[in-house]
């Protein structure tokens, strides 16, 4: 969903494109092997400017997302958000980032009391949280032996399995 519009943009603009896409969390910076890629690649000079779908996915914190602001900055790197029109090029578009970036933590911050605030009501309810517990072990699935074959045959990945 965010990765199609932001190649339309680029092509427009006739940039030419290096894509840096995690699929770790935010929060897990060992995991974020692209996001040190795009660090290294911007210390090295190879990139002028890093799109973002929105501020919120470019760090955890404000306090995260100055520090790689200025880490960009002093490589010569700009940044822009596509769906909020901030553009760091200029003093303008830096202290929007700024006030954006903590916004976007505040908003962040209230989801999960909120969410912590539900599950605890929950609690106290006596629900039941989490995904129920199988009724039995996957070994002893009919479909097993096929998925299991097909899994060692190669023809299908674990998370396919």
């Amino acid at each position: 969903m965010r990765l199609a519009p932001m190649r339309e943009l680029a092509a427009a603009r006739g940039w030419s494109i290096a894509e840096y896409v995690d699929h770790a969390s935010a929060s897990d910076l060992r995991g974020r092997r692209a996001w040190r890629r795009l660090l290294e690649d911007a210390c090295h000079h190879r990139v002028d400017l890093v799109l973002v779908w929105k501020l919120d996915r470019f760090g955890r914190s404000a306090l995260d997302a100055l520090q790689w602001l200025q880490q960009l900055e002093n490589s010569g790197v700009g940044l822009k958000s596509l769906t909020q029109e901030i553009d760091t090029t200029s003093a303008a578009g830096r202290l929007v980032f700024t006030i954006l970036a903590a916004v976007a933590e505040m908003e962040r911050e209230l989801i999960r009391e909120r969410v912590r605030a539900g599950m605890a009501r929950a609690r106290a309810q006596g629900r039941q949280l989490g995904r129920p517990r199988r009724e039995r072990p996957l070994r002893e699935h009919p479909r097993w032996p096929t998925v299991l074959a097909a899994l060692e045959d190669g023809h299908l990945t674990v998370t396919e399995a």
